[in-house]
């Protein structure tokens, strides 16, 4: 194979790079098409929050309450 048949040593090497991100994606699960579906873990994180955030509203809504309770009328 002649030096004009070969590609060059950096496309080797973005080749290379490639094919290493290729596998850890792989490994990872990304792809390229999107998920349809929400993970288990993703819908249970979203209810933590939503408990954490109704219970701050809560809360908020409890102290303003006694705050402008003690206010002289």
């Amino acid at each position: 194979m002649s030096s004009a048949e070969q590609p060059h040593p950096i496309v080797l090497q973005l080749e290379k790079i490639e094919g290493r991100l290729g596998k850890i994606e792989k490994a990872l699960g990304i792809d390229d098409k999107p998920k349809t579906f929400i993970r288990k873990r993703t819908m249970v994180m979203i209810a933590v929050m939503l408990m954490f955030a109704s219970g701050l509203m809560y809360g908020v809504n409890y102290v303003l309450n006694e705050l402008f309770a003690a206010l002289p009328a």
